[in-house]
């Protein structure tokens, strides 16, 4: 890595890491940039270099992290393996996701990740032919309790593991919405290499 991008990752570190501390320091809507730059000893032009607003950045922030639950999902994943990997992933951006959860779902920084999510949702999933609950309402009801349990967790001190998590969720929302309202989309097939693209 170049000496340039390896200040530019240092500068992001110490602005992401200022505005949560902040955050769940004074309450989000409570800060303002001169505070975070202030905090993490870095120039208002800087800022701006890298960011349009605070928005912007906890917004690209908390898009990272839902990057890397991506990045770490695959079709064959077992229901467990997908919480373990979410659960795993929270964890590690306790704070970061602490102060997105105490964000109202209308907030303009947790909109678009909830839309997301919610994406995710109806991508691995179809409504059950039988079942009078359609797939928007299912979605959304798995985004949320997924996110209330997640805040349930992280508040109370991360009392259970990750793999406890899991199992939870697994049994507590994944199988119980399935059962009522959800069947696994096929997973479409790798594209034949032979063909052209």
């Amino acid at each position: 890595m170049k000496k340039q991008d390896r200040r530019i990752a240092r500068t992001r570190k110490a602005l992401i890491g200022a505005v949560i501390e902040l955050g769940l320091e004074r309450g989000f809507e409570s800060v303002k940039v001169k505070d975070i730059t202030d905090r993490a000893d870095v120039g208002n032009s800087t800022f701006y270099r890298h960011y349009k607003s605070k928005d912007d950045l906890l917004g690209s922030h908390l898009s990272e992290i839902q990057q890397e639950i991506s990045r770490g999902m695959y079709p064959e994943m077992t229901h467990y393996e997908l919480s373990l990997l979410v659960f795993t992933v929270i964890g590690t951006h306790r704070d970061a996701c602490l102060l997105a959860m105490r964000l109202p779902d209308d907030h303009p920084v947790i909109k678009p990740i909830l839309k997301r999510a919610t994406q995710t949702v109806n991508a691995r999933y179809k409504a059950r032919d039988e079942t009078i609950i359609p797939l928007e309402v299912s979605a959304n009801h798995l985004v949320n309790s997924f996110v209330k349990l997640f805040h349930w967790w992280i508040t109370e001190g991360q009392a259970y593991s990750c793999e406890q998590m899991a199992t939870i969720a697994n049994e507590l929302i994944l199988k119980v919405t399935e059962s009522a309202a959800l069947d696994e989309r096929e997973a479409s097939p790798p594209p034949d290499p032979d063909l052209p693209q």
